[in-house]
């Protein structure tokens, strides 16, 4: 999950500064909002006047706003909201068999299939492959989304044991598509069954219903390829087992919507980060033990302008939280006695 496009919302400053002591990062002017730190408004103003590491104060502050901020935005979405996704992190399919499942065809692996939830995402930590066989395998992911770029990764298995392999990074499957226009987005986690027969476990066995059945559905397959083409679908798991947990990108959004009720959301996002920025960089200038003519005269009117940006910071926030536009994500769901009501923000 990437917030990335938050990175660039705002830049440090329009100009080069030439009493900064340190040297200018590369894109410190880049900002898809026009706003920057330095901005007269709602930025830092008294930077040119400052004999200084200006550029690294001005993105240590950026970098720590943009944390901030997503985290306020967050609190301030999990107290109106309920969570759309219902909590689950353990073991899709059991780790244990009474023998061995007949396989005739190429392929055998789990089916993972789900309808569209936005900002959704299976997150697997674990591989575990259960065969007659020891040997090493190659296991493929593919999806039948049309974008998605199939992979593959390296896993081993021991005769009549679950053998747990656990890939270099965790593995993040999207439960929603813009491009798969099926009624089901679908991912393939497969392997070439060789000659060797995969252990009996099941997808799910007995007692409570699994979280996960919430938001996907599991079945064990073999197919001809690893798009499981011609496949037999079952509640068998054909020897294979994921170590996962889902989760939910609470502010993809964000990156996604651009107007809102007359207002550009991302302008919203954006000026809520200058603010803080400039409010922190204020911080830090006050701060510091050498004396210069950013500290030495204007202690006040900075601590005044600080308060100021902070409020306006948490002003902005607060709207985006009582503004968040239906269909956008399904991270949030409303709480049952909860009436929301929209306030009115200028950026």
């Amino acid at each position: 999950m990437s917030d990335c496009c938050f990175d660039s919302l705002i830049g440090l400053s329009k100009k080069n500064f030439a009493c900064f002591t340190d040297t200018r990062p590369p894109g410190y002017n880049r900002s898809d909002s026009g706003y920057h730190l330095t901005d007269t408004d709602f930025g830092l103003t008294v930077m040119d006047q400052c004999e200084l590491a200006g550029w690294t104060l001005l993105q240590s502050a950026k970098d720590q706003a943009i944390i901030e901020v997503k985290e306020d935005l967050r609190a301030l979405l999990r107290e109106k909201y309920n969570s759309g996704i219902s909590p689950f992190n353990g073991i899709i399919s059991g780790l244990t068999s009474s023998g061995t499942q007949a396989a005739t065809k190429s392929t055998i692996g789990l089916r993972i299939r789900t309808k569209n939830q936005k900002g959704a995402v299976l997150v697997i930590k674990k591989i575990y492959l259960g065969l007659n066989a020891t040997g090493q395998q190659s296991l493929t992911i593919s999806s039948n989304d049309p974008l998605f770029e199939p992979f593959t990764i390296s896993v081993s298995s021991q005769a009549g044991l679950f053998k747990e392999n656990d890939p270099l990074e965790s593995v993040e499957l999207p439960l929603y598509s813009r491009t798969c226009n099926e009624k089901w987005l679908e991912y393939y986690i497969s392997i070439p069954r060789g000659g060797s027969m995969p252990l009996n476990n099941k997808v799910t066995c007995c007692g409570a219903r699994p979280a996960w059945l919430n938001h996907i559905d599991v079945s064990g397959f073999e197919a001809d390829d690893s798009k499981a083409t011609g496949g037999n679908f079952s509640s068998m798991a054909y020897g294979m087992a994921i170590d996962c947990y889902l989760a939910c990108d609470e502010l993809g959004w964000l990156c996604e919507v651009e107007k809102l009720g007359g207002y550009y959301v991302k302008s919203v996002f954006a000026r809520a980060i200058q603010e803080r920025s400039a409010a922190i960089a204020i911080s830090a200038l006050i701060d510091t033990i050498q004396v210069n003519p950013c500290t030495g005269y204007q202690i006040e009117n900075l601590m005044g302008k600080r308060n100021f940006l902070n409020k306006k910071a948490a002003d902005n926030v607060l709207w985006l939280s009582q503004n968040v536009p239906n269909g956008v994500t399904d991270c949030f769901s409303c709480k049952p006695s909860g009436t929301f009501h929209r306030s009115k923000q200028l950026v």
